[in-house]
């Protein structure tokens, strides 16, 4: 589980717009009341500064339909009154026409661009109406012209939160003063941004603040423990995380996140004591078995790692991540026939699993994930034959797809990959697909020299590693194996220490 799921898990995008309309319902009325003045003093037919008075009037009084009728009467001989559009759209939201009110908006900013009430409304209503596309650029021109407006900058924090613009959203939320408010869901998404950015000082007092509004909610506690441990303040965490951990009910990543605690006070035993509850109360949790033998790794409690692996697979016999992680443990006590056993068994369960994804931001892409891409691979790589990218990421994209289908495929993906190596020999990623292809199809030989190739380009390539122990374990080079088990391992305990303590997880 990532810490952005585990964070945010209760803060439901379908619930932010009910709960933050509230926030700014008031936000059309007000300004247009504030402008009356100004509005009756401009120049205009001598109907309408008191069309506007009275349809102003009538909207105060709830009477938005009354106002409507009086608006369009003046329009009638004042058709090019921008003002008079504005209180239109504002009657027509009024009475729950949003689109009929969005075409008032726009012919009033047609006639006067920087109009505000006209900017607020449509900025408002289509924020209302989830559209980022209209509702972007009209807040971002309202902030153009009133940089401290409050209400724009929540509305477009929000917006930029949704699109994971976690900097621009926390600058926005800081601009609205989100945290002197008391609206929970803004509250945490202002406190989510800053912990995305890894400003957990900064999130500390808003987090606090959502705690003390609700002290029975278990996600506002466990989210304040969350950051302090990430914040580097353990005994703080466990203090707050207490309350959750001694309830009749306790989740997997409140455990979870109490053994890394522990692990950071230098309690030991308490972090193994909550893993083992951890395993005790969720057997399908491949996570846990993954966490508990990651401590072991690092404490050199190597065959205790393995038994509690032991029982996971005994559970879940058809995880990957357990044997590789198995593996690992069993090269760590230079036991390489049973490591690489295990790393066979690996391979066998899910020939895609990868120790390391040397291209994740392109294999993760949207279009890559749209069942209709494959096609739309087929015809770019036919229209750029000579860019290995494209090759590449055709091949890629026939990996993917189920046994069935990639049967039928599999010598347009071999080929699709051959002609990414030759147009770029330096394209590891795609000699690390090759050499999977070649271990699945049984050619040791052919996945052993585009290993060794793709290591001749990143001798840290983990992936061709894996790959030339599974292709040497059965050929003349048996001996070099141990070896090759011994530098991953090593590489792999290196990459750990880069990561935070709650991403404990081998694979």
């Amino acid at each position: 589980m990532s810490m952005k799921e585990i964070f945010i898990r209760d803060n439901r995008q379908s619930q932010v717009l009910p709960c933050f309309y509230s926030f700014i319902k008031s936000f059309l009325l007000l300004a247009v009341f504030g402008a009356a003045a100004s509005i009756l003093a401009l120049p205009g037919t001598a109907q309408t500064p008191n069309a506007v008075a009275n349809a102003v009037a009538e909207l105060r009084g709830g009477r938005a339909k009354d106002a409507i009728a009086t608006v369009d009467a003046a329009l009638k001989a004042d058709g090019q009154n921008f003002r008079l559009w504005s209180l239109k759209g504002i009657a027509l939201d009024q009475e729950n026409h949003p689109r009929e009110a969005l075409a008032a908006f726009a012919q009033a900013l047609r006639l006067a661009p920087d109009y505000l009430p006209a900017l607020q409304g449509a900025a408002q209503i289509n924020y209302r109406l989830n559209d980022p596309a209209k509702a972007v650029p009209l807040l971002q021109h309202l902030l153009t012209l009133h940089p401290e407006d409050a209400k724009a900058n929540a509305m477009l924090g929000v917006l930029e939160y949704r699109r994971q613009q976690y900097a621009a959203a926390a600058g926005h939320f800081r601009s609205a003063q989100i945290g002197d408010s008391n609206d929970q869901l803004l509250l945490q998404e202002f406190a989510a941004s800053l912990v995305e950015q890894q400003a957990y000082a900064g999130a500390l007092p808003v987090l606090s603040k959502l705690l003390a509004m609700d002290p029975e909610n278990r996600d506002a506690r466990y989210n304040l423990a969350l950051d302090q441990f990430l914040g580097g303040t353990p005994e703080a965490a466990a203090q707050t995380l207490e309350p959750l951990l001694i309830s009749a009910t306790c989740e997997n990543e409140v455990l979870s996140l109490g053994a890394d605690i522990s692990l950071a006070q230098g309690d030991i035993s308490g972090a193994v004591e909550l893993l083992r509850r951890a395993m005790q109360q969720y057997p399908d949790n491949v996570d846990n078995y993954l966490r508990f033998a990651a401590m072991a790794n690092d404490g050199a409690s190597f065959r205790t790692g393995i038994a509690v692996l032991d029982l996971g697979i005994g559970k879940l016999p058809g995880s990957a991540a357990l044997h590789l992680a198995r593996g690992v443990l069993y090269s760590q006590l230079t036991d390489y026939d049973k490591a690489v056993a295990d790393f066979a068994r690996a391979n066998e369960l899910n020939p895609r699993l990868a120790v390391v994804d040397a291209a994740k931001g392109v294999m993760e892409s949207q279009q890559k994930k749209n069942g209709a891409a494959l096609e739309t691979f087929r015809v770019a790589a036919r229209q750029r034959p000579d860019d290995a990218l494209t090759q590449f990421l055709l091949a890629e994209a026939l990996s993917e797809q189920g046994p069935t289908e990639r049967n039928s495929d599999q010598q347009e993906e071999i080929d699709a990959a051959n002609r990414a190596v030759k147009l770029d020999p330096t394209l590891v990623a795609a000699r690390d697909l090759l050499a999977g292809f070649y271990l699945q199809q049984g050619q040791s030989d052919r996945a052993q020299q585009q290993s060794e190739l793709a290591l001749k380009e990143d001798p840290n390539d983990q992936q061709a590693i894996f790959h030339l122990i599974l292709a040497m374990r059965k050929g003349d080079r048996k001996a070099e194996v141990p070896m090759l088990v011994k530098r991953l391992t090593e590489l792999r305990r290196s990459e750990a220490k880069t990561h935070p303590r709650y991403h404990l997880s081998l694979p």
